[in-house]
């Protein structure tokens, strides 16, 4: 093609990188400059500290999951079981289980949260309503471990009677039962 321009095959020129290089220390003795970092808002200082605080709460605090225990060692997984999972679905890095009738007992649970570093400890008793292992037997055993792990706040927390969730429970104990009756019913 006449007075077409030829097309340019070369790569397009870029402009020279520069590379900027600190200068070399006066003597061997001289110490670099180190720039000041700036000082956060208030705002923000006090989001850190919540932060702090919580961190230091959670890492502070621990539950005993406390069941009255079986010598029937099945029984006493599933409780173990249950407080993973509650361990797992809350985020709580201190959980321990702890038996009224069989090993651990609530004292060792303690000791062992207690020598994480745990300063405060909530026992949740595994129990449905409140009986007189949690009336009575419950507070003499805290008020005697508090005695021993005098740094370490220990609370109980109520049986589970009462607590709305154990209604649905029942209903869904109900229903899977009745489902049941009625597939055995059917097969006839």
């Amino acid at each position: 093609m006449r007075g077409a321009a030829k097309e340019n095959t070369s790569p397009p020129r870029t402009a020279p990188i520069k590379i900027a290089r600190l200068p070399a220390p006066s003597n061997a003795a001289s110490k670099p400059t180190i720039a000041p970092i700036p000082m956060p808002t208030r705002a923000t200082r006090i989001v850190l500290i919540i932060n702090l605080v919580m961190l230091m709460v959670a890492v502070s605090s621990g539950i005993v999951i406390f069941a009255h225990g079986s010598s029937v060692r099945s029984a006493n997984e599933a409780v173990r079981t249950v407080a993973q999972a509650a361990a797992d679905a809350g985020n709580f890095a201190a959980v321990e289980v702890a038996f009224l009738e069989a090993q651990p007992g609530l004292d060792e649970a303690v000791a062992r949260l207690a020598g994480r570093g745990v300063r405060q400890i909530l026992v949740v008793p595994y129990f449905l309503t409140l009986g007189i292992h949690l009336q009575r037997d419950l507070p003499g055993m805290v008020e005697r471990i508090a005695q021993v792990h005098r740094n370490v706040k220990i609370r109980c927390t109520p049986p589970l009677d009462g607590h709305p969730a154990l209604i649905q429970i029942l209903l869904d104990r109900v229903g899977e039962g009745l489902l049941e009756w009625e597939k055995e019913h059917s097969k006839f």
